[in-house]
């Protein structure tokens, strides 16, 4: 088996050489990339989290990926399909080092920087991810592998990137392993990656904490159509990314010893910025 790597994948995309960093530390957003953008050439910081799930482990085998970016030189209009021929239109292949990555290590907040590379300057369109066949889940000790039903290879569609600066754009890809996870029948399971995008200035993030921690309570809030889920660490803490919506209500959902649930409603949520709504005690 290959060595198994914690990540919360954050694809640096700047144009020729590649860096790539393994250290797993909260936010790691924050901390950007030095050095020049080469003359036509952009950077593009790119952050895979993970909405949590009760799995042990989630071991994604991910062989490449790449980015299809509509370069600045592109006058080509209309629908780009996802083997587009469009001359102005490119695709990238980053330089990663290909393995098996346990996503459920970063939660609550944590990614760490994946690779780092130079792409051309232009408009991101498009992602590819081209998987292997060494996926498997964790459940009750047991490890099961997850079939690739739908194929190896999945595109995400690209709406827009966050403009850190003129040079530096920034994603973030939310892989919801509870929804990418489907077992077909008793214990046989299939991937079959659900992957939503943000950014931290189209979205809030939401932190907090549930106590006691005997209540082994899960925090749910729903944004427009999506319901995001939230597993607290032993010491009660969460955080929710990637909240589109102006409000949410946050419901505790309390599923041991007999404590009740509790739902806050109407929280008010401001894009770029965390809205911290304190400790709250179930009874």
């Amino acid at each position: 088996m290959k060595n198994v790597k914690g990540f919360s994948l954050g694809l640096l995309c700047v144009g020729g050489a590649l860096m790539l960093f393994t250290a797993c530390h909260k936010d790691a957003s924050s901390s950007g990339s030095s050095g020049s953008v080469p003359a036509g050439k952009q950077q593009f910081n790119m952050y895979l989290t993970d909405g949590p799930v009760n799995y042990q482990e989630v071991l994604i085998d991910i062989k490449s990926i790449e980015v299809l970016i509509k370069t600045d030189s592109c006058s080509a209009a209309g629908f780009v399909g996802a083997d587009s021929t469009f001359p102005c239109y490119h695709w990238d292949t980053l330089n990663i080092s290909p393995g098996e990555y346990n996503i459920l290590n970063f939660k609550n907040g944590l990614d760490t920087l994946f690779s780092s590379t130079n792409i051309e300057s232009g408009k991101i369109v498009r992602i590819r991810l081209n998987l292997g066949d060494s996926n498997y889940v964790v459940a009750d000790s047991v490890k099961f592998k997850l079939d690739l039903d739908w194929g190896k290879t999945f595109d995400i569609v690209v709406d827009n990137c966050q403009q850190v600066n003129s040079n530096t754009l920034e994603l973030w890809l939310d892989f919801d392993a509870a929804h990418s996870i489907i077992e077909v029948w008793h214990q046989h399971f299939a991937l079959k990656p659900f992957i939503r995008l943000f950014t931290k200035q189209n979205s809030g993030t939401l932190e907090g904490a549930v106590l006691p921690r005997g209540a082994d309570a899960f925090v749910a809030c729903v944004s427009g159509t999506d319901t995001l889920i939230a597993l607290p660490g032993l010491d009660g803490r969460f955080e929710i990314r990637g909240i589109k919506t102006s409000t949410v209500d946050v419901t505790y959902f309390a599923t041991a010893n007999g404590y009740a649930d509790s739902t806050q409603s109407n929280v008010s949520i401001t894009p770029g910025t965390v809205t911290n709504v304190g400790t709250v005690y179930l009874h």
